[in-house]
């Protein structure tokens, strides 16, 4: 459980990738929606960070959350600390420099194979 003064039904969740300007901040706002939606507002804590933040949120990100209807204009990328990561239960990185996370228990942290925005299928990529 976190280490974080919450009782002890709740959970902390964060989403990480590298600049905090897209995947992670997609995945943020579907859990955000997704915990809203069920209801679980108070038990359940979502953060997101990044290890090397961007200035801002990627317009192309903004735009297609847009479509499903979720606003990002809002959100501002910012960094992830070591005692952010280590006050959660479970850490979801995406992308490779999410390794720099340091001693991050690797039994909370799962990677998700998610692309950056830009970055097409290389050949023989599912």
């Amino acid at each position: 459980m976190s280490t974080t003064d919450t009782t002890d039904d709740s959970i902390r969740l964060a989403f990480v990738c590298v600049q905090n300007a897209g995947r992670s901040q997609m995945a943020t706002a579907f859990a955000e929606r997704e915990r809203d939606r069920r209801g679980l507002v108070d038990p359940v804590e979502i953060l997101t960070g990044g290890t090397r933040p961007a200035d801002g949120v990627h317009e192309a990100v903004i735009a297609v959350m847009d479509e499903v209807g979720v606003d990002l204009t809002d959100r501002t990328p910012r960094e992830i600390t070591p005692d952010d990561l280590r006050s959660c239960d479970t850490v979801a990185t995406m992308g490779c420099s999410t390794l720099e996370l340091g001693d991050v228990d690797s039994r909370r942290r799962s990677r998700l194979g998610a692309r950056g925005p830009g970055r097409s299928r290389s050949r023989g990529s599912p």
